[in-house]
């Protein structure tokens, strides 16, 4: 019989020496995952160990200081008389053997080379192990058949394996039928089973005699009367001398039983499926812990069963949580209550939600409390909703409060029913006295009538406004605009108005200010009627295109438009009066009164509704300047050899010509209306970027050199020159752009900046010369050898520090490198004569520079001073 597979096996393995331990731990550990290997050092550190947790087996070596193994195992049997004890050792003999079985060794297993060895311990710990578990196994199940004629309907059997013969408990002969003087042999009581389940009943008996298992079943007994009993059967083999003689039975009738598991099953399929998060808590346990959560609570709440169980559903509350509702939660499990309660919770994310809890108990048939069950319910959307509502409700009250208007609601008579603080402030009326008026009285007698007038047309149409008096309680009148709508209940029935009146005493005066404002004003506002005839232009019309405010009212305004630019004027303006927030503006030529033509802009602005205006207002402005300045940079634009970009006010892409579409790799169509960053690399956008608002600021013009990205992919360096264009009151308009590919230029920038670099780093002197024969550049090291200062030697010929021979050894050489034959490098020896001091002899390696095509660029050379090798 096999142990459980899922039974960890503690072991503790005490020997002197560290290195035994750590190698029999890591075999014993890597033989099976069951086994668990605690060491000990010594065998007082051991006794220590088995007093605190006693281990399933204790492995020990025999030759240790202060205790040896034998020593150790007499120790331990005194607590611990049955405690599976293996001697391993290296030093054992025959004595040592003997003296160990006297003590009630466990085994006795002498050390050993090789990994044989470990799988032996390892074979003699599990039957050790084994054997003790069985023991106690077989004990309790003997203990466990004494009692069983005291569990109601559950009996027992013993059948001996040689003879059949079998002895039935009262317990059993009940739950036949079977009279006491009956003696069935073992045949006839597997008779008593159901024929299908008789076949799987002796194969578990055979089972358990002849490998000595201890075998388990579930079966349908067919009692005497008829009936059919469904019963739980444990069968043990008891053995002597290494064989099966007897085989135990206890018999279990689990009929209610499983009719309860049965129901508790639809329960528990019905509570898995639900939709509603449903937990259930033990009381019996300490801390009320859940005992079951579906899957609707994890979803709701995030926790997994694996974290949840076993816990205190505590771990949902948080620091909102409200502690009184927890109290009354405790109280209600004290007093044995169900509850139903809101409060908030906290998901296992830490997301905070609004729980709808309820808390049932639960009793059995005898009356006693084995469970609560509680359902929860997310109603954060609800509670925010009312929140929100509160909110919404408070934000209201407040507003109207605060309100300039007067707000007021009326009955179906005429009653005034509520007001915000603005009314009796505006009115002089108290509260008190507002109360007992019709909102008639009000307003001054001669307004009654229109008011009256708008109440019904209020309560047939649904709305109205009006502009009428307002009479305070001094007397005083106040101009005020009334909008009135219907009060309806939920059936639609009328009953009442809602109104708000609104003082005009500022509209009037804003009216007079800006009469005054459009009178002074540069532009020309005009205001035309739906059908585009002037019904008003502004003072400026006259200095603007020369004609009389007056001379143009009543005319057509197409009249006064270019025949070019008619159409799209017209459509603008039609598209204005169909849609109020359009706000059109387009561009085009009106007729001077000289006969010339002038540039404006229009604005449209559709008042056609406000009764202040009732029409179409026009702000016109002269942009003839503008325009010949935009033809200007047109035609720069077009004939520039470099790339040139037009932007718009957002820098956005608004015209580009062929030279920029050639080295970009995008058509106009393409860019037109896209941002600047479509064509600037990832790692210039910040440095672009603040050149950008640089130009958009109006703060001049801006050189700029970085990397631009082609439609292709490819990465091309260019430098741009860049200029806003600004209206009269300095904001930028546009902005024009030219660039030019500098890549090539860039490239050999930054080749000759490594070169400077590496030259630097280099200990030897280092000249250039030019393609003109004089010095171009020298390092320090050369400035320290010849003496004389780089400003001295920039510029110079080699001869300010050679003789003749020398310049003509070095020219002769530098021939050699550019003939077409000619080497990479030369050396040779010159002369050099410091500014002060004797010559001296250096080696000079020379070579040309990179060049392009058929024009030289200069050569490079390192002198190394060799006078004293020399």
């Amino acid at each position: 019989m096999q142990l459980n597979s899922q039974q960890e096996i503690r072991i503790l393995h005490v020997d002197d020496e560290p290195s035994i331990t750590d190698l029999t731990r890591d075999f014993l550990e890597r033989e099976t995952d069951l086994f668990s290997v605690e060491t000990a050092a010594s065998a007082d550190e051991g006794l220590e160990v088995v007093t605190d947790r006693p281990p399933d087996c204790i492995v020990s070596d025999y030759n240790m200081p202060n205790m040896d193994g034998l020593e150790f195992l007499q120790a331990v049997r005194e607590e611990y008389p049955d405690l599976p004890f293996i001697l391993f050792t290296g030093q054992g003999n025959e004595e040592v053997a003997s003296e160990a079985i006297a003590a009630d060794v466990t085994s006795y297993l002498q050390k050993q080379s090789g990994t044989e060895q470990y799988e032996l311990l390892a074979n003699r710990i599990r039957n050790a192990v084994n054997a003790r578990r069985e023991t106690k196994r077989a004990d309790r199940q003997e203990r466990l058949m004494r009692l069983t004629e005291f569990a109601g309907d559950t009996g027992g059997f013993e059948c001996d394996v040689e003879s059949g013969n079998l002895l039935l408990t009262d317990g059993v002969r009940r739950l036949v039928g079977l009279p006491e003087d009956a003696h069935p042999s073992l045949e006839e009581a597997i008779e008593f089973y159901h024929p299908d389940d008789r076949a799987d009943v002796r194969q578990s008996l055979d089972r358990a005699a002849e490998a000595g298992e201890r075998t388990r079943g579930t079966w349908r007994l067919q009692t005497l009367d008829g009936d059919e009993r469904l019963v739980d059967v444990i069968i043990t083999p008891a053995a002597k001398s290494g064989d099966v003689t007897t085989l135990r039975g206890a018999v279990h009738d689990i009929t209610e039983r499983r009719e309860r598991q049965q129901k508790l099953q639809r329960l528990q399929q019905a509570i898995d499926g639900a939709n509603v998060p449903i937990t259930l808590v033990d009381p019996s346990q300490e801390d009320n812990p859940l005992v079951y959560i579906n899957d609707a609570f994890e979803d709701a709440t995030g926790y997994p069963s694996a974290e949840a169980l076993g816990r205190n559903c505590r771990f949902l509350q948080g620091e909102d949580t409200d502690p009184e509702k927890v109290t009354a939660i405790r109280d209600a499990i004290d007093d044995e209550e169900p509850i139903a309660l809101e409060l908030r919770n906290y998901q296992r994310d830490g997301t905070e939600f609004w729980n709808h809890l309820t808390l049932t108990p639960i009793y059995d048939d005898s009356g006693d409390l084995v469970r609560y069950i509680g359902t929860q319910e997310d109603i954060t959307e609800r509670k925010e909703r009312e929140r929100e509502l509160r909110t919404e409700r408070q934000f209201i009250e407040q507003a109207l409060d605060t309100l300039d208007d007067l707000f007021y609601v009326l009955d179906s008579d005429g009653t005034l029913q509520r007001w915000n603080d603005r009314v009796p402030e505006v009115t002089g009326y108290t509260d008190g006295k507002l109360a007992d008026m019709d909102a008639i009285e009000l307003f001054p007698d001669g307004d009654r009538e229109t008011i009256a007038g708008v109440t019904e047309t209020t309560l047939a149409d649904g709305e109205a406004t009006v502009e009428a008096d307002l009479r305070t309680a001094d007397g005083d009148c106040l101009p005020y605009e009334f909008t009135g709508a219907q009060l309806t209940d939920g059936d639609g029935t009328v009953t009442g108005r809602v109104g708000v009146g609104r003082d005009l005493t500022e509209r009037r005066q804003r009216e007079h200010r800006f009469q005054a404002l459009v009178e002074e004003s540069n532009d020309i506002i005009s205001i035309v009627d739906a059908e585009g005839v002037f019904q008003y232009q502004s003072p400026s019309i006259e200095h603007i295109l020369g004609y009389d405010p007056t001379e143009t009212i009543g005319d057509t305004a197409w009249g006064y438009v270019h025949p070019d630019d008619r159409a799209d004027l017209i459509e603008a303006f039609e598209r204005g009066v169909a849609d109020p927030d359009a706000n059109p503006v387009v561009e085009y030529r009106a007729r001077r009164a000289d006969g010339s033509w002038c540039w404006l802009e229009a604005h449209g602005n559709n008042q056609l509704d406000n009764p202040a205006v009732e029409g179409y207002v026009v702000n016109s402005r002269d942009i003839t300047e503008w325009k010949k300045r935009e033809q200007e940079l047109s035609l720069f634009f077009e004939e520039s050899p470099l790339g040139a970009i037009q932007w718009d006010e957002e820098f956005r892409f608004k015209r580009i010509n062929d030279r920029a579409e050639e080295m970009l790799g995008y058509s106009e169509t393409e860019l037109h209306g896209e941002p600047w960053e479509r064509i600037v690399a990832d790692d210039d956008r910040e440095r672009v970027g603040d050149a950008v608002e640089s130009l958009l600021d109006a703060d001049g013009g801006r050189r700029v050199i970085n990397d631009n990205v082609r439609k292709d992919g490819e990465t091309l360096i260019c430098e741009w020159h860049n200029r806003a264009v600004t209206d009269a009151d300095g904001t930028v308009e546009s902005v024009f752009s030219k660039f030019q590919d500098v890549t090539e230029r860039e490239r050999r920038k930054r080749e000759l900046q490594e070169y400077e670099t590496v030259i630097e780093a280099l200990s030897d002197a280092v000249y250039v010369v030019a393609e003109d024969g004089r010095f171009r550049y020298v390092n320090e090291e050369f400035t320290e050898l010849v003496g004389y200062d780089t400003e001295t030697i920039i510029g110079n010929t080699p001869s300010l520090i050679k003789d003749g021979n020398s310049v003509e050894r070095a020219e002769h050489h530098l021939g050699r490198l550019l003939s077409s034959d000619g080497p990479e490098t030369v050396t040779f020896e010159v002369t050099i004569q410091p500014r002060t001091g004797d010559p001296i002899v250096c080696e000079d390696h020379m070579g040309v520079l990179p060049y392009d095509g058929e024009e030289f660029d200069g050569s490079v050379g390192v002198l190394r001073d060799i006078t004293e090798h020399k």
